[in-house]
């Protein structure tokens, strides 16, 4: 505004219709805006002695609560040796600004100046580095966030390749690689060396080589690239790839060996190798006779190839690379020792002819080997080698196994020397045979014996053993709740048995001689038989005995020989249960089920008869076992005292009127010796 001399007026400035700052002299206002300083602006003037006010046009303003970030941009961020690239700077959306330029020095992290004040925001630069810039304006100068960096690379022109540092192909996930950078033209330069893989971020070495772990994912490609130590904006281009196939999984050794029997003094070659690739050593290895230790034999050997004379178990695998990269151990080859002692199997038994399920011992001889310490292998066509500390093996015949049993010597103090195998021993095996057995009588004879003859035909050597059912108690009827017991008895022989039951009852029976039964049911009805078993050989079954269960409780059964007890006399009772046995009886008067009969109720004659003199109700029941299992009790047997007689009462009645008459006489003579008299009434 120009409204005179200027030292006349005062300047003032509102916001928004608001005051915002005070009338100074000054017409120039330096304020420090926040975002809530946006809004419209007014200039106020006012006379000093008239105090006339006159009003600016209005201004809007904008704060911003954020300083802007200024932007880089880079026509290319690589340029040849001597070229040049453009740097433009700008900050969006607003005007009114100065550049400022800065660039990192190689090798450290200061940042120097390149030019300040800078209007058009354009730079041409020939040098590599770290660049970036901000924008600036006003007084004091109001600064804008600086960029994001562009680094600026100065590429060489020498051509860079990568080699695999082996000689051979083939490459297994886990060997250690070696790949070199090559750079031609490029010796005379100080070269710091970058990586670069697909898998990978970039690795950096101070030497031309790398040395890394292969994995089935890092074929794809290894890129190298040099970097001037001097200079680190100065590097070569990126060299191609360099693909290298890695299997999967490590190989494993091949040994092969001409023959697994040598003579005493005689020697075997043993060839190891790995299929398919090349570049191994190889590291041999031996199982030392009686233990698991494994000794190296040989580390190194590039040919594969090695010749014993020892025993022992051989394997071998390969090795290549530093650090050294190892295949998977070959199988082992088990060298043997081979003694010229003759071997042969003998059979230890008395009779020719075996049956299956018969237990065998045969024995193996060396000829002239009694001086060394043998231990001894089984072979046969239906099992695995079995081992023995001595000359013998006892084992369990069966019809497959007739085609032989042979047998050879190793030597105690070296299990990789032994004789050749012995021929094969055939052995006849029957089926199992059946005792048979013969009585010279069916009926025993009162105080006679029967005679029991068992045979096999035809074979010899046998010895005897009868197994034999019984029940305890030896009731021929059981009744559901009682306990039982049914044993097993083998006759004819010392040997420790177990044994074994066939039962009607689904219950597991015991594996010893009594079967114990606390409470039957009605599913232990049957038949029960038994058989002994000692290793591998058995009795025949015994002979069944046959147990009946009934379901209903018994009742016992009460009679007398007379229901009237004779003068003088007793009447005989008998208490009974059928149709079984065993019972004790127990006997009660006049419903006194909690006080039976004793001797001095009654006369106790055999088992179920006693004789009473005295009348009453009587009644019984049984009970048999232990602990004891009672019947139900008997019905009623009403017996009646002796018989009545009229000469004893006639005779008591005669005394009594006798005496009466006399005393009545004697009264009378009383009465009339006093005069008085005297009245009788009927009696």
């Amino acid at each position: 505004m120009k409204e005179g001399e200027e030292t006349q007026w005062e300047y003032a400035l509102t916001k928004d219709n608001w005051p915002f700052a005070p009338y100074k002299v000054h017409k120039h206002f330096t304020v420090s805006l926040s975002k809530d300083d946006s809004g419209e602006y007014q200039c106020l003037l006012r006379h000093k002695l008239s105090y006339d006010v006159k009003t600016s046009n209005i201004f809007s303003l904008t704060v911003s609560g954020e300083a802007p970030k200024a932007t880089l941009l880079s026509g290319s961020t690589n340029i040849p040796v001597g070229g040049r690239v453009t740097l433009t700077c700008s900050v969006a959306g607003s005007a009114g600004w100065t550049y400022h330029w800065s660039r990192r020095t190689p090798g450290s992290d200061e940042t120097l100046p390149v030019r300040d004040g800078d209007e058009n925001g354009v730079m041409s630069i020939s040098q590599g580095g770290t660049y970036w810039c901000r924008g600036g304006r006003g007084n004091p100068v109001f600064y804008t966030h600086a960029s994001d960096e562009v680094t600026i690379q100065i590429t060489f022109s020498n051509k860079v390749s990568v080699t695999l540092q082996t000689s051979w192909p083939h490459i297994f996930s886990g060997e250690t690689i070696t790949v070199r950078c090559e750079i031609q033209g490029g010796r005379d330069a100080e070269w710091e060396y970058e990586w670069r893989t697909s898998w990978s971020t970039t690795h950096r070495t101070n030497d031309d080589y790398w040395s890394t772990r292969a994995s089935e994912s890092h074929g794809e490609g290894y890129m190298c690239r040099g970097r001037h130590r001097r200079d680190p904006y100065s590097s070569t281009e990126w060299s191609k790839g360099l693909k290298v196939t890695v299997s999967r999984e490590a190989p494993k050794a091949t040994l092969l060996s001409g023959s697994t029997n040598i003579p005493v003094g005689g020697r075997v070659t043993l060839t190891c190798s790995v299929a398919g690739s090349a570049g191994w050593t190889y590291h041999w290895s031996r199982r030392t006779p009686g233990s698991d230790e494994t000794l190296p034999v040989r580390d190194g050997d590039e040919n594969g190839v090695m010749s014993i004379s020892q025993g022992g178990t051989y394997w071998c695998r390969g090795g290549r690379g530093n650090p050294v990269f190892y295949t998977h151990a070959s199988d082992g080859v088990t060298i043997q020792i081979t003694f010229s002692n003759k071997v042969s199997v003998t059979l230890q038994t008395s009779w020719p002819h075996i049956f299956s399920g018969e237990t065998i011992t045969v024995r193996c001889e060396i000829q002239g080997g009694g001086d060394a310490e043998w231990e001894y292998e089984w072979r046969t066509s239906w099992s695995t080698t079995h081992q023995t500390n001595d000359d013998y093996w006892s084992t369990r015949a069966s019809e497959s196994h007739s085609e032989g049993y042979m047998c050879r010597g190793r030597h105690r103090r070296d299990p990789y020397s032994s004789t050749e195998w012995s021929k094969g021993l055939k052995v006849t095996v029957s089926p199992q045979p059946k005792a048979q057995l013969s009585a010279d009588k069916r009926t025993i004879p009162a105080g006679g014996r029967v005679t029991l003859t068992c045979s096999v035909d035809p074979s010899s050597g046998w010895k005897y053993d009868w197994a034999v059912v019984t029940l305890q108690p030896d009731w021929t009827e059981i009744y559901r709740g009682e306990r039982i017991s049914v044993s097993c008895e083998i006759q004819g022989g010392d040997t420790e048995w177990t044994y074994e039951w066939r039962t009607p009852s689904s219950h597991t029976p015991p594996s010893y001689s009594e079967y114990r039964i606390s409470s039957v049911t009605l599913s232990h009805s049957g038949s029960y038989r038994c058989r002994g078993r000692s290793d591998y050989s058995f009795t025949e079954w015994s002979d069944e005995i046959r147990l009946t269960v009934s379901s209903d409780k018994p009742r016992a059964s009460l009679t007398a020989d007379t229901t009237v007890i004779p003068a003088g006399g007793r009447v005989t009772l008998t208490c009974s249960v059928d149709p079984s046995s065993g019972w004790k009886y127990d006997w009660y008067r006049d419903n006194k089920l909690s006080e039976p009969l004793n001797t001095r109720d009654a006369d106790f004659h055999t088992t179920g008869q006693i004789s009473v003199s005295q009348g009453g109700v009587y009644s019984c029941r049984g009970g048999r076992g232990d602990p004891v299992y009672y019947t139900e009790k008997s019905q009623e047997v009403t017996v009646s005292g002796p018989e009545s007689s009229s000469f004893p009462v006639l005779l008591i009645v005669g005394l009594v009127c006798g005496i009466v008459l006399i005393i009545v006489l004697l009264l009378c003579g009383f009465r009339k010796s006093t005069g008085e008299s005297l009245i009788i009434k009927n009696l």
